[in-house]
This record gives structure tokens, C-alpha cells and sequence, in this order.
């Protein structure tokens, strides 16, 4: 593809945990996060993931959802593609932060809401769950990990618009929406 390459932009990376939903919706996920401006979307296997991989599979959806990252960057004329990576366990997938890293799990039974400023030049690490949410042992498990749990809203979104909508609020506060 011409114009666009897969590398890490100057400013912090945003990166996206999101728990494999059903069907299609990981890939309205990639695209909407892709044209927001994700740095990298991390595929996990959470507790209540409907969606399990088949590993004589996942090469295939893998490389779809790569080709829609391309098309999403180029439609949002973005210089970068993020990389998509395999699923793994949510708690081993979410261990991947750098001790520096701001880390933040979007849970429906979460006390506090996203604080309105977050610190800038740290890399930043959403965690998204599946259909159902995240249990409450993945959830202690990710808070002794050091992410911290956060809400979106008032409402309970669907995952394939929760996932935008934490994106979208995150990267406003980093400063990436200008």
C-alpha cells in the first residue's frame, strides 16, 4: 500500500486490549479504533469472551483484520497502521505494558470514571472486555497489575462501541485530538 507505513508515531502509543468479541464486531472494532488513531490493538481471551480463536484460523483473521487497518488508515489518511496481535490470555496480554505505562480497564461495575486529564508522554493501555464484560476476578487481577478501573458513563455500550468511545476519551486527554 502506498503512503502508509506500520511504525510507532513520535507522540505516546495508545494501545487497545480488546477481549474477542462475536461475529463481525471485532472488525467495525479495528476499523472505528484504526480511524481514531489506535497505535496497536491487542486481541485477548477473557472469561466471558463468547469468541473462541481457532488456532487453524486465526492466521486468516489475523490478516483480515490487518487489511482493514490498512483500509481504515488510508479512508482517515493516517500515517501509520497499527499492528494487530494474537490473541493471548487477557491477564497475559495486559502484563505487556511498560512499567511507565498509564493503564486503564473499562469496567461496567468500575467506581470512578475516567479521570478528565491524563499524564502526557506515557505510553497508554486500554482494556476493552467482551459481550458480558469482564469478570470480577479479571478485574482484580488487571487493578494488581496496575491498570485501574475506570467507566465510561452512566449506560452500559455495546463492545463495539465501547471500545471507540474509550479510545476516543483517552486520546482526547493525552492531547491527541489537539
Amino acid at each position: 500500500m502506498s503512503g502508509v507505513s506500520v511504525a510507532l508515531p513520535d507522540a505516546p502509543a495508545v494501545h487497545l486490549v480488546q477481549a474477542m468479541p462475536k461475529g463481525k464486531k471485532l472488525d467495525q472494532i479495528v476499523r472505528m479504533t484504526t480511524e481514531l488513531g489506535v497505535d496497536a490493538v491487542h486481541l485477548a481471551i477473557s472469561e466471558r469472551a463468547i469468541s473462541r480463536p481457532d488456532a487453524s484460523k486465526i492466521g486468516g483473521k489475523l490478516a483480515r483484520l490487518e487489511k482493514l487497518a490498512r483500509e481504515a488508515s488510508r479512508q482517515a489518511r493516517r500515517r501509520t497502521v497499527p499492528k494487530i496481535h494474537p490473541p493471548a490470555s487477557l491477564v497475559d496480554v495486559a502484563k505487556r505494558a511498560s512499567d511507565d505505562a498509564i493503564r486503564l480497564v473499562f469496567w461496567e461495575a468500575a467506581s470512578e470514571f475516567l479521570p478528565r486529564e491524563l499524564a502526557r508522554g506515557a505510553d497508554v493501555w486500554v482494556v476493552v472486555g467482551p459481550e458480558g464484560g469482564l469478570s470480577h476476578t479479571e478485574a482484580r487481577e488487571l487493578a494488581a497489575s496496575g491498570y485501574k478501573p475506570v467507566r465510561i458513563g452512566q449506560t452500559i455500550l455495546r463492545v463495539q462501541s465501547a471500545a471507540p468511545t474509550a479510545l476516543a476519551l483517552v486520546l482526547d486527554r493525552v492531547g491527541r485530538f489537539g
